[in-house]
């Protein structure tokens, strides 16, 4: 019997199908902080030649589809939110939110380095007034 306090990795419990793999299927899903569905039906996809075949590629084919619900729920609340806003700050929003994070980075720097100059301007316009 294992220890409650041994890495739950070392073991597995009902069977060897994860246990056999490296890098195991629950390390990648928390590396990744994949959510619910997808991570499941990875899990299904690693899984099933070695325990439920064709059952586990018909549970791994309905989370996609789970997750293709909730992507749509979050693609029209992504686009409400959006909605409030426009120019460069929904623009760099989008970015975020389709992963551009490098490019959404040099855009908001853009934006430090006009608003810095905009600053600089007025104060040279207050100092000589």
């Amino acid at each position: 019997m294992t220890e409650p306090n041994e890495n739950p990795l070392s073991y597995q419990v009902g069977g060897s199908h994860y246990s056999r793999y490296e890098y195991q299927p629950i390390e990648f899903f928390n590396d990744l902080r994949l959510d619910f569905n997808r991570a499941n039906a990875l899990k299904y996809l690693a899984r099933w030649k070695q325990k439920n075949g064709i059952e586990d590629l018909k549970k791994a084919q309905q989370y996609l589809r789970f997750f293709e619900q909730e992507h749509e729920k979050a693609i029209d609340k992504c686009e409400k939110f959006l909605r409030q806003f426009d120019g460069m700050e929904k623009m760099i929003m989008e970015d975020i939110l389709d992963g551009s994070i490098a490019e959404a980075r040099e855009e908001i720097q853009e934006m430090i380095e006009i608003e810095e100059a905009n600053i600089e301007a007025e104060e040279g316009d207050h100092a000589d007034a």
